[in-house]
């Protein structure tokens, strides 16, 4: 990339980062998306519980029909309660707060990644002890599994943000760029995108489709057409 186009990237995203229907258009799609995260992972808690064999042939340690969509369920609504909350908080202000759950966000991706490679992880995670999450389902650990898919400098990115109280996260106090903060939404709805998505593939290997895939599905096109309208879609997530 040239000294110019780094210039007119720059321009761009200052442009976008200040206009009232793009910044309200993030906002709508973040709670559509963190709406249909909750309502996904509450349908498959409780047909969990309810549906398949684990109660009846003693494989449930919890008494549960079907471990793995207790345990997805109850990632999805997680992830859909940090959307939520993350976009609240950009948008009355509480820019450090904000950053804080994107990071968790991040967490989420990364595990439900690994439910949609391998769904007996769900199960693993689900009965792990914190001896075993620490073995098997570490962020570090999830970003050598998956070969280059998640990059440790964006998870970096994040913990200086919001992780941990940093010099860096000075930038989200007080008078915030704008730019700063409306990449970061950027980053809510990419990092929950894939999230959703990964969901699908995970109820398409669990015979799940239709449940999963017709609940996320508006949420999904919502953020299709987002794409297609916002500059800093294309741009990238990372605030500069």
């Amino acid at each position: 990339m040239t000294s110019e186009e780094i210039k007119t990237d720059h321009r761009t995203i200052i442009e976008a980062s200040e206009v009232r229907p793009l910044v309200l258009l993030r906002e709508r799609t973040g709670r559509k998306l963190g709406e249909a995260l909750v309502d996904v992972g509450q349908l498959l808690h409780i047909s969990g519980k309810l549906i398949g064999p684990g109660r009846v042939d003693g494989s449930s340690k919890r008494g549960n029909g079907d471990d793995e969509a207790v345990a997805v369920g109850a990632l999805l609504q997680v992830g859909g309660e940090l959307t939520l909350g993350a976009v609240h908080l950009f948008a009355s202000g509480q820019n450090y707060a904000g950053a804080a759950l994107v990071r968790q966000l991040v967490e989420v991706e990364y595990l439900m990644w690994a439910f949609a490679a391998d769904p007996k992880d769900a199960k693993k995670w689900l009965d792990s002890t914190p001896a075993e999450r620490q073995k098997f389902f570490r962020p570090v650990v999830l970003r050598r599994r998956s070969g280059g898919r998640f990059l440790e400098k964006d998870y970096g990115h994040h913990c200086e943000m919001g992780g941990h109280p940093v010099p860096r996260s000075m930038t989200l106090l007080g008078k915030v760029d704008p730019a700063i903060v409306q990449l970061l939404v950027v980053d809510i709805l990419l990092h929950g995108w894939r999230t959703a998505d990964s969901a699908v593939q995970w109820s398409a290997l669990k015979g799940l489709g239709p449940m999963v895939g017709g609940t996320l599905a508006p949420a999904r096109n919502k953020l299709t057409r987002w794409g297609k309208r916002d500059p800093l879609y294309t741009l990238g997530p990372s605030p500069v």
